[in-house]
């Protein structure tokens, strides 16, 4: 993708619509490394008041990262996934950390705030887990830490990416055919093993006790947890459930965690209208503090209204149920697989930082 294509892309969303910030035009610049007569190209722009580097580089250990004074990479390609590819990053003192992207059962996990405590200022690459794998250990810790669970099924509902075909088409990777049918014709089940075992790597109590399947369902935007539990412990209504998780000390420890280690600012100096620095208000005094939240019956949520919302665990308590008699309960959240993980992931960088430098 060229530089241009990418100040396009951000000028105009399909789902966030026009970009309200100011957005320059590229500048191309050449810097001569110290040290060392090889020279580097790259282009800045300016987005919203702050400057952006971009590399063009199929070898990533080619990157001068150094140059730029980064510490952390986010690694988001999902082409490099083994230690020793992700390492490169790291070659001659370019970068500090690496934080790859998606489900990874090859390096350690840091799923923030799940499971982020053995994090050390040592580790340098880890890897995040995907936006459905942290969905999904939100809702289980929280009702795990509420009333223990025994086992539970979760059925995990996406919207259409862009690995998936507009038209039947092949699948150039695997041999899951059904993923290579309409996306926007069909609603399309299939396995989430590294999903799973991501959950499972954050909440090793849960090995051999939880399992699923995804739906990718024709819809642009919001994802859905429906997680099916039996209960090792008795209650009356979701009701109480919702109490317990409210004033469960997993909550807390969360929220109290998320405070301490994210001081948000309350003056913006870069580029935005008063209409969109409004919404940062807003969205800095509610939904950034807060790990989950719970709807009440008269919201009415569907997927759409998932959207533009940072908390990742979206407790529809109209949507959940209990049987009679019985305690297998059935628990829905909604979250946003853009919005949501993106401040996540944000979060986490806050907090390696946060451990880092302490």
């Amino acid at each position: 993708m060229t530089t241009e294509q990418i100040i396009y892309m951000i000028q105009y969303d399909t789902l966030l619509g026009q970009f309200k910030g100011c957005l320059s035009k590229c500048v191309s610049f050449h810097l001569a490394k110290e040290n060392s007569n090889e020279s580097v190209d790259y282009c800045t722009i300016e987005i919203a008041g702050r400057i952006l580097c971009i590399f063009q580089y199929e070898d990533i250990s080619c990157i001068p990262w150094d140059c730029v004074n980064v510490e952390y990479v986010i690694e988001t390609t999902g082409k490099f996934t083994q230690l020793d590819e992700v390492s490169k990053h790291l070659t001659r003192g370019r970068a500090s950390k690496v934080l790859v992207i998606g489900d990874n059962l090859n390096l350690p996990l840091l799923m923030y705030p799940i499971s982020c405590r053995g994090y050390q200022r040592g580790t340098s690459i880890v890897s995040s887990g995907s936006a459905a794998s942290h969905a999904v250990a939100t809702l289980v810790a929280l009702i795990d830490a509420a009333i223990p669970i025994e086992e539970c099924m979760a059925t995990i509902m996406l919207p259409v990416d862009d690995k998936m075909n507009l038209v039947d088409n092949n699948v150039p990777y695997g041999n899951d055919w059904r993923k290579g049918r309409s996306a926007y014709l069909s609603i399309i089940p299939g396995r989430c093993h590294s999903t799973i075992q991501s959950v499972i790597q954050a909440l090793p109590n849960m090995k051999n006790r939880i399992d699923g399947i995804t739906l990718n369902i024709p819809i642009m935007e919001g994802g859905l947890v429906d997680l099916a539990c039996r209960l090792n412990g008795s209650i009356e209504n979701i009701e109480e459930l919702v109490e317990k998780i409210k004033n469960s000390h997993l909550l807390k420890s969360f929220t109290s965690l998320h405070k301490s280690c994210q001081p948000f600012k309350r003056e913006i100096k870069v580029g935005l209208n008063e209409e969109t620095i409004h919404e940062y208000y807003n969205l800095n005094e509610n939904d950034l503090t807060t790990i989950a939240k719970f709807l009440p019956e008269e919201d009415a949520f569907v997927s759409s209204d998932a959207s533009k919302k940072s908390t990742l665990c979206l407790f529809d308590i109209d949507c959940c149920s209990k049987l009679q008699d019985d305690n297998t309960v059935r628990v829905v959240s909604w979250f946003d697989l853009n919005m949501s993980f993106s401040q996540r992931i944000l979060d986490t960088i806050v907090f390696m930082r946060n451990v880092d430098h302490s």
